[in-house]
């Protein structure tokens, strides 16, 4: 059904139509609204994905052990599939999987083992099942060709698998205490997996028994770490990374050089929480506890020329 614009929406179009309003000020994109609201969960929903290829398409988990196929243009569940424990990552598969959604699935007690489900999104049917951990699968994250994917566990393993067979390709035992993400580079030469303290470990897949890097990030500013590193690869630089720790600081790193740091960017006064790379490298976006949103751009960038458009108080414009 319809959903209506959350609670404020109107006035936050009277407050941005009378900034916007000002002469000499670029006016800014209207305030998102509500396009549709698809029910089905009765808990909190923990994952979603979109498929790559069919834009009609989504999955998401929930706190209710529940994985749901979503047609997105309806706004209706194509399928629902109950799960034993709750669900912990959904990612479509990409290429040649792209009839693939993984799901991780949680331990609910400390013996229990990991599971990685495969399903045919077509048939609704369990492909293959993979369960080689111990406690449970915290991150997936599917190879450009799709024909590969990484998964990050709670045992602080990374492993990479076939994407057609489920079959082991290599296993690193990174020592971190859980794994909260895992990604392939630009040029899928190199993997990092981000822990949930102050470490990214960086593999190069040619040599994965040990790693090429082990980026490091200083201590939380709260004192005790709350989200761990976020991580994000560029789209088309082939060994860039970047990441956002419990510091408060965003980096830039170059993994394909012996000294990998290429920048420190400083933006906010709370644990960064997230980090995002738009799709031609030149912006960056961070996320912080504190409530605040940060962009930094690799060049000339003028306010109004930027596609979101925050509050002048929360925008930092930084070279690098």
């Amino acid at each position: 059904a319809d959903g209506a614009p959350p609670a404020g929406a109107e006035a936050g179009e009277e407050a941005g139509g009378e900034a916007g309003g000002e002469e000499g000020e670029a006016e800014g994109p209207p305030p998102p609204a509500w396009v549709e609201v698809a029910e089905g969960h009765s808990d909190h929903v923990l994952c979603l994905s979109l498929h790559s290829r069919r834009a009609e398409l989504a999955a998401s988990g929930g706190k209710d052990s529940v994985v749901y196929l979503w047609d997105v243009a309806q706004g209706q569940a194509l399928r629902r599939t109950e799960l034993p424990v709750n669900p912990t990552d959904v990612v479509f598969g990409r290429g040649a999987s792209d009839h693939l959604l993984l799901t991780a699935l949680d331990s609910t007690n400390a013996g229990m083992r990991g599971v990685v489900a495969a399903w045919d999104i077509e048939a609704g049917t369990r492909h293959y099942e993979i369960d080689a951990w111990q406690g449970h699968i915290s991150c997936l994250g599917f190879s450009k060709t799709g024909d590969t994917f990484l998964v990050g566990a709670a045992d602080g393993t990374v492993r990479q698998h076939s994407s057609a067979t489920g079959e082991l390709i290599f296993s690193f035992a990174s020592g971190m205490s859980d794994v909260n993400m895992v990604s392939l580079s630009a040029s899928e030469l190199y993997v990092q997996a981000s822990g949930d303290r102050d470490q990214t470990y960086v593999l190069d897949r040619r040599r994965p028994d040990r790693p090429l890097h082990v980026l490091g990030h200083d201590a939380p500013i709260s004192l005790e770490f709350v989200n761990g590193v976020s991580a994000q690869w560029c789209h088309l630089a082939a060994s860039t990374l970047v990441t956002g720790s419990d510091d408060g600081l965003v980096r830039i790193w170059d993994v394909s050089l012996g000294d990998p740091l290429v920048a420190t960017l400083r933006g906010h006064s709370s644990p960064v929480s997230c980090v995002g790379v738009a799709p031609g490298d030149d912006l960056i976006a961070s996320g912080g506890d504190e409530g605040k949103v940060v962009l930094y751009s690799s060049g000339g960038v003028k306010r109004g020329e930027v596609p979101l458009r925050l509050g002048a108080e929360q925008d930092n414009f930084l070279r690098y």
